[in-house]
């Protein structure tokens, strides 16, 4: 608030987010509230695997269930630091996305579908989101917020302003700047961001290619062109495609790690499911507005996720193997109810 001479908190948020994004503004909090800001956004993952996995668990474990779901509560309204809703987001897809892998996994990985009345109230939830989504925005001083005309116009927006805007630069291409000839430098723009930082140049966003707001006729469409754009900058049209296919196997293979996982079985977290959790379901999701998947991978932030995550895995379950797994081996694993978790006095 001091820095943004406001006195109001959402207004300060949203001014140095709009600073740090369009005026190459090197703002950083202060470490006291920079680094438990890291930690709690770097253990989201923890809680969008560990929640919907008591949630399949019989009542005796209602206080893990609740104390997770207060963690994972307390992440949502830690991401609003960032005055972006972005990561909200990241959040919420990530633990659809296991919700659905833990019931999967409770019908043996041919469950089809989620029951209808889950599906229902997936569906209720998804509507009241959308709805609050704009005034979320203006809480935390995003003013967009204030001239949409209603919620599902602002929906509308969100959801099809990235497939204009790309279409109208096929038609009419205009020229980037920042052109440095590195190789994929709009695709892998987040880690020649992060290296020229540590370098000690002044500038943000180096590499982050031309993104202009658009209109059509009445309609703002902001500047977002869907990942594609930054694939054809770098790539041309058959760059994009063979970009889209890497994408796939990635995302794949960190899927099926996360299949094939002894989390499952025994409660156990290991760093390929925490990673794939923390990154690939929103970023492939969130694809169709922007790069979310390369751009969001950076060297140094991924080592110093990797020790995060490790510290608090140890912390939460603790170094020895559960007694019981030997028992569990030898039992069904179809028997998700009646397993022991090697975490039921989780320490939260």
């Amino acid at each position: 608030m001091a820095y943004a001479v406001s006195t109001d908190l959402g207004e300060a948020i949203g001014e140095i987010n709009k600073e740090k994004k369009f005026e190459n503004a090197l703002i950083q909090y202060p470490f006291y509230v920079r680094f438990p800001y890291f930690i709690s956004m770097t253990s989201r993952p923890l809680w969008c695997i560990l929640f919907p996995y008591y949630l399949f668990k019989p009542r005796r474990y209602n206080s893990q269930k609740f104390f997770l779901f207060l963690n994972f509560m307390a992440t949502m309204v830690g991401t609003l630091l960032s005055g972006g809703r972005t990561s909200i987001l990241y959040i919420i897809i990530s633990f659809l996305v296991f919700l659905y892998m833990g019931f999967q996994y409770k019908k043996g990985w041919r469950g089809g579908l989620f029951p209808r009345k889950v599906m229902a109230v997936i569906a209720v939830v998804s509507a009241l989101f959308i709805v609050f989504f704009a005034e979320l925005g203006y809480a935390i001083g995003r003013k967009e917020s204030e001239t949409s005309e209603n919620a599902s116009l602002l929906f509308a927006v969100y959801c099809g302003a990235e497939i204009k805007n790309l279409d109208d630069y096929i038609q009419h291409p205009f020229r980037q700047g920042n052109e440095s000839g590195q190789f994929a430098q709009y695709t892998l723009c987040g880690m020649y961001d992060m290296i020229a930082i540590r370098e000690g140049k002044n500038e943000g966003r180096l590499n982050q290619p031309d993104l202009r707001f658009n209109d059509y006729g009445d309609y703002p469409l902001g500047n977002v062109y869907t990942t594609y754009y930054n694939f054809i900058l770098d790539f041309g049209f058959l760059g994009a495609l063979i970009c889209t296919g890497v994408m796939s196997l990635i995302a794949s293979f960190f899927y099926r790690k996360s299949v094939i996982s002894r989390f499952w079985q025994t409660g156990r977290l290991d760093l390929w499911i925490v990673y794939f959790g923390f990154y690939m379901p929103a970023a492939c999701f969130l694809s169709f507005f922007a790069n979310k998947f390369f751009e969001g991978f950076t060297i140094s932030g991924t080592i110093k996720q990797l020790i995060v995550w490790w510290i608090l895995i140890i912390f939460l379950q603790g170094r020895k193997r559960n007694i019981a797994m030997s028992k569990q081996k030898k039992a069904s694993s179809f028997n998700y109810h009646n397993q022991v978790s090697p975490i039921s006095n989780l320490k939260i």
